[in-house]
């Protein structure tokens, strides 16, 4: 039984005796039929909730101590709670053996060592490597921050935006690596009447601070959408058809909005669009390199009961 080692960070709660009964029930059905069961309890001593229960404690500036300062003090919570912890698994009736030998901690000096050889192992093998990705941060503590570690607001409000993409030509007229020419004339006939500049996708999103990143637009394929005129916008807009009377608000009212025609999700597949931000200037770099090939893909998710239709 591989059981993953609860925080060394305060008293037991439901969860934990959730997790170890059911593992205990586990172990004492295949004891119970003659199995040999190897249970290794062990206990997580590193981490930021380890940290901050041990700063609670010390009542100081974290920030005018130092490094050491605040190891030993997360090193003395961690063994103290341990040792509480362990009593109350013992109070739980979980079946091992409680004794040092027989159970792990990740502070002890072997442990660790053996975790640098694992890691070392993993670098001879190619496994480590350097990349960006977004992470939640603490401005606080300072650190980075697990997913368990956040905590949502009930009362937030995702404040959304409606962005109008504008299409750049790309794949009209010829095929595109993601689908084949839209099987819609008419949408390729309007681009080319109206000239560069003037098709835009009106997309909606409650995360505005992806937008410098965007990769692509995503539109449900049996969708129909609409190319409209709206009086309180320049050009044209691609909006789903089913969306028109709610975003009266931004367009108009829907008598004023003219439908130049209609075309379904799967017609607009694979044609381009540009950044949003590809006007600005980027000292020599060209745009071409900050702003690669962007295009419209196919979703399932993307729905007509909110936004735009386009995500």
């Amino acid at each position: 039984m591989h059981d993953g080692p609860p925080y060394a960070n305060g008293h037991l709660h439901i969860g934990h005796a959730l997790n170890k009964i059911l593992k205990d029930i586990i172990n004492r059905f295949h004891v119970s039929i003659g199995n040999r069961v190897h249970y290794f309890p062990g206990w997580d001593c590193h981490g930021l909730p380890i940290e901050m229960k041990a700063l609670q404690e010390l009542k100081k500036d974290p920030h005018s101590l130092p490094a050491s300062t605040i190891r030993d003090a997360a090193k003395e919570t961690a063994e103290r709670e341990m040792k509480t912890q362990k009593e109350e698994f013992e109070q739980f009736g979980i079946m091992a053996d409680w004794g040092k030998e027989s159970t792990y901690r990740t502070l002890d000096h072997d442990y660790e060592i053996r975790q640098l050889r694992v890691f070392q192992q993993m670098v001879s093998k190619g496994l480590i490597y350097r990349d960006y990705r977004p992470v939640y941060f603490s401005p606080s503590s300072r650190s980075a921050l697990a997913e368990a570690e956040l905590v949502y607001k009930d009362d937030h409000v995702s404040h959304s935006v409606y962005v109008a993409f504008t299409l750049d030509g790309t794949g009209f007229g010829k095929v595109s690596p993601h689908s084949a020419p839209p099987e819609n004339p008419g949408l390729s006939k309007i681009y080319h009447e109206m000239g560069e500049g003037a098709l835009h996708l009106l997309v909606w999103t409650t995360t505005p601070w992806t937008l410098t990143a965007n990769m692509g637009i995503a539109v449900h394929p049996d969708l129909t959408y609409a190319v409209v005129r709206s009086p309180r916008q320049a050009g044209l807009l691609v909006i789903a058809k089913d969306r028109l009377s709610a975003l009266e608000r931004i367009l108009g009212p829907v008598n004023e909005i003219e439908i130049i025609t209609e075309v379904q999700g799967s017609d607009l597949v694979g044609l381009g669009y540009r950044a949003i931000f590809s006007s600005f200037p980027h000292g020599d770099t060209p745009s071409t390199s900050l702003y690669p090939d962007l295009r419209i893909i196919p979703a399932s998710h993307v729905t007509s009961d909110s936004g735009t239709g386009l995500v």
